[in-house]
């Protein structure tokens, strides 16, 4: 059942490399050297790492494991099983908007949500910096998601690699070339496109809530632009008094 481990680690370990090289060669801010900040982006995704393996009392692929032995879940029950890796994926990915959206439309979840806002400079260190209670809440949903649809082991490793290759990638300090900025957009979460969603504005904060796939956005009227000139103009982090 572990098989799963290996892949998934060294996927991440290669993206954050190339994502680091990128930063270097093709920043879009000056670097941030603060190490302060830095040591608490780290800690926050070791220490949610850690409340899950330490609290969950099964892990998301032995729960899809668990699912494909036992024919559990709707896409079992429909028959749908083989469709199972991009009918769950797209299922998976809208899972993630509404998720976010969640935490930020109701205050209990937006209180631990705002840590992750309160960052005021963005690089691929953000894309792991989470409250630990919302790592084990995200956690959750995810895990009753499975069950409840019966995604197979091979659509939850895809998925998992998916969300924190995107998380890495769309929180990066990057400048990516606009024509392909506007390419990109059309289909994923560009780091242009999330810059938004991290502005102090109230109105900019609470849009452009998708994680992998953009479509969401524009379906559910939650899409802000993102262009460089105004991207360039946002001021980061989280407003005063809270919003």
């Amino acid at each position: 059942m572990e098989f799963s481990t290996t892949p998934r680690i060294i996927i991440f370990v290669l993206s954050v490399l190339a994502l680091i090289g990128l930063e270097y060669v093709i920043s879009r801010r000056p670097r941030n050297k603060d190490l302060k900040r830095l040591g608490l982006n780290l800690s926050l995704g070791i220490v949610g790492i850690l409340v899950i393996r330490i609290l969950a009392p099964l892990s998301l692929m032995h729960a899809a494991f668990l699912t494909q032995d036992r024919h559990i879940g709707l896409l079992n029950w429909l028959a749908l099983a083989p469709l199972s890796l991009p009918l769950g994926f797209i299922l998976f990915d809208l899972l993630l908007y509404w998720q976010h959206r969640l935490f930020h439309e109701m205050d209990f979840f937006w209180q631990f949500h705002k840590l992750h806002h309160q960052d005021e400079f963005l690089d691929i260190s953000s894309g792991i910096r989470f409250h630990p209670i919302e790592f084990l809440l995200s956690y959750g949903l995810k895990l009753i998601f499975i069950i409840c649809f019966g995604l197979g082991p091979w659509t939850v490793l895809f998925c998992e690699i998916w969300l924190s290759s995107m998380s890495l990638f769309t929180h990066a300090n990057l400048r990516i070339p606009m024509k392909l900025d506007i390419f990109l957009k059309r289909y994923i979460v560009t780091p242009n496109y999330h810059y938004v969603h991290h502005s102090t504005a109230h109105e900019e904060m609470n849009s452009n809530y998708c994680n992998g796939i953009s479509l969401w956005d524009r379906m559910f009227n939650s899409y802000s632009p993102s262009d460089e000139e105004r991207v360039d103009q946002i001021k980061l982090g989280v407003s005063q008094p809270d919003t």
